[in-house]
């Protein structure tokens, strides 16, 4: 089992790697198109997508692929029956926002993207059903192509659109166009393959108010975890836009979306490993501890090398991709934020593995007091130290977030977290760190940078960081064609 998960990892790693170039040029190009003030309402706007998105799509995402993953027969109804619940939500969403910006918002601008929004908070919910279905089936091939479009037909539709004139309106009349394509593509693949082979589909089956109003009911814990969640991760540009404004909100967002690129590795192991662990949690529990433990492993392998380069080559990372001239101020922000990572990858596994475990309430209780507590903190630093206060507010929100997370999963699984392992990669990123920046003095930061990767490698090596058994198991799920269940 652990062979196939380390396959669909590395499967879906490869899918996910390109999607994230076609994303990251999108970010660069609407970037230097908008400057750091327009930056500051795209970043405003996004966020509140993002909060809208959960909120309309009521949990039934984990749901989803938690159902499918333990009762694939059902697959068809847990499919349609909670976009009717989605729907429900945009509509209600959506009136609000129509309200607001045509009797309260003043700026023209803002209000066509509220009107945009609209339309993204109605496309979304039909793509996220699609790629949890491709997740409910452990098909990670699917799933990262369905990106890979949506990604691409991102930048097909906004690039021409900035090239017309428009500014920051382009990016979210792409982003509700590119995702209804690519999920009416995904469909007929869905239809071909998980619906056709098992039987017709009755109208009964999707409309049944009993049954959806059982699903609501189901949705609640699942929703409550994950708008918590979505606002925890989201508040921090929305709050810094009411203190500071939209320059200093468009220098940390610049920053902030520079290091989305990280989450690559936590989406792909989190999303490979969730319908591995719901189905056997309880009935396996030490494969269940196995799996947790070795995955947070290899996030921190990966994580702690990235941070240094990021922390190393901050300033040319900037200049590159955006300008050093307009971002300048996005530097340090960059060199802070990306210390939420290490963290960040430690919190998301043990929230999936707390969901796969049916503890949606400790999540939530979790998750609540931690928003409460960036919230204040954020605040409270962001007022004194403008967005640079509001960086180091994130870094320490989420370090006590994850010895909240610790505490809790070791209690449930009787497990220890830190062990020889966990040291000797912390050890390992200190003598890079240091390689680094011995080695800067002398030569470019690249070349500094690659001599810090050298020395990573080779303290992992010398301190074993890593076992030849885990070697081995990796090599043969990338290499070996016969799939190991």
């Amino acid at each position: 089992m652990l062979q196939q998960i380390a396959k669909n990892i590395v499967s879906l790693a490869f899918l996910q790697i390109l999607a994230k170039v076609f994303i990251y040029i999108f970010i660069i190009i609407i970037t230097r198109s908008l400057g750091p003030e327009l930056m500051g309402v795209y970043g405003y706007f996004f966020n509140l997508i993002m909060i809208l998105d959960v909120l309309i799509d009521y949990g039934m995402t984990p749901f989803m692929v938690k159902a499918i993953a333990q009762n694939r027969e059902d697959s068809r109804i847990y499919f349609f029956l909670p976009l009717w619940i989605k729907y429900a939500l945009a509509i209600l969403s959506s009136s609000i926002i129509g309200i607001y910006a045509s009797f309260i918002e003043t700026d023209p601008v803002k209000q066509n993207i509220y009107i945009e929004v609209i339309f993204v908070l109605f496309t979304w919910p039909l793509f996220n059903s699609v790629i949890s279905l491709f997740q409910a089936y452990e098909r990670q091939d699917l799933y990262g192509i369905a990106y890979i479009f949506r990604n691409g037909f991102l930048i097909l539709f906004t690039f021409p659109l900035l090239l017309l004139g428009l500014s920051v309106e382009a990016p979210f009349i792409g982003y509700a166009l590119a995702p209804l394509i690519s999920a009416l593509i995904a469909l007929v693949w869905i239809y071909k393959r998980f619906f056709s082979t098992r039987g017709r589909l009755l109208a009964s089956e999707i409309t049944s108010f009993t049954a959806i109003k059982s699903l609501v009911w189901q949705g609640i814990p699942f929703f409550a975890t994950a708008i918590v969640t979505a606002l925890y991760m989201r508040i921090d540009v929305i709050i810094l836009s009411w203190i500071r404004g939209d320059f200093e909100t468009g220098l940390f967002k610049t920053s902030q979306q520079t290091l989305e690129g990280l989450t690559l590795f936590n989406f792909v192991v989190g999303n490979t490993i969730f319908p591995v662990l719901s189905r056997i949690a309880g009935a396996h529990s030490d494969q269940f501890k196995t799996i947790l433990v070795k995955s947070i492993k290899f996030l921190l392998l990966l994580g702690f090398p990235v941070s240094v380069l990021f922390m190393a080559a901050g300033k040319e990372i900037i200049s590159i991709f955006y300008g050093i001239e307009q971002f300048s101020g996005s530097v340090i922000t960059l060199q802070i934020l990306v210390w939420q990572y290490i963290p960040f990858f430690i919190n998301y596994i043990s929230l999936y593995a707390l969901y796969a475990l049916d503890k949606q309430k400790q999540v939530l209780i979790i998750n609540s007091i931690g928003l409460i507590f960036k919230i204040s903190l954020f605040s409270l630093l962001s007022t004194k130290m403008g967005y640079i206060g509001g960086c180091w507010a994130v870094v320490i929100s989420e370090c006590v977030l994850t010895i909240i997370y610790l505490i809790s999963t070791q209690k449930s699984l009787h497990y220890s977290f830190f062990h020889s392992d966990t040291a000797r990669i912390f050890i390992a990123a200190v003598f890079m760190f240091v390689s680094t920046i011995i080695v800067d003095i002398f030569a470019s930061i690249w070349i500094a940078v690659f001599a810090g990767f050298i020395a990573y490698g080779g303290c992992i090596f010398i301190f074993r960081a890593i076992s030849a058994e885990e070697l081995r198991s990796l090599y043969t799920s990338v290499f070996h064609r016969k799939t190991i269940e």
